[in-house]
């Protein structure tokens, strides 16, 4: 019984664990706690491990980011979705809005003009917009993930002094 419910309580912390060292905590502390079963009751198994945050746990920039590029989706892509797709052409309005709102140089350092935020910000974007179109969140994701990250990467200094300001602005 007892041993059941530290396994349990180990496989949970496991998942929640940020890093190797806090996992290591958790297989440690799950060792003493399968020790003390043979002595003591559950309930004198005391538990002095802070709990890490939870994988799912957004930071603030990304939550941040994610409801930007909700808010933009709505307001600037949602009316002419229908009519792009008819035209079977992206609105430059929508691409420049992209652009002035920081939504294609996510990942691009501040020091080129990108935003300096997380890939789980960029893939945030990419989910908000494709909700209301997604040939929209492909073209960002593209120029995000492949683009700007190729450039940021495997340029040179000088390329990236020139490209990655662009490629953000």
């Amino acid at each position: 019984g007892r041993q059941v419910l530290v396994s349990r309580a180990t496989m949970l912390l496991l998942q929640r664990a940020t890093s190797a060292r806090a996992a290591r905590r958790v297989v440690s502390g799950a060792a003493r706690l399968r020790a003390q079963c043979y002595s003591t009751s559950l309930a004198d198994v005391e538990l002095a491990a802070p709990q890490p945050a939870p994988l799912c746990a957004l930071l603030e920039e990304e939550q941040a980011m994610a409801e930007a590029a909700s808010r933009f989706a709505r307001e600037r892509v949602g009316p002419v979705v229908q009519s792009m797709d008819e035209a079977g052409k992206m609105e430059a309005d929508v691409i420049d809005g992209l652009f002035e709102h920081g939504l294609m140089g996510i990942e691009i350092a501040e020091e080129h003009g990108g935003c300096g935020a997380t890939f789980t910000a960029a893939c945030l974007v990419v989910e908000e917009l494709a909700k209301v179109d997604p040939a929209v969140s492909v073209m960002v994701d593209i120029h995000n993930t492949i683009i700007n990250n190729c450039v940021s990467r495997w340029a040179s200094p000088e390329l990236q002094r020139e490209w990655l300001p662009r490629l953000a602005s």
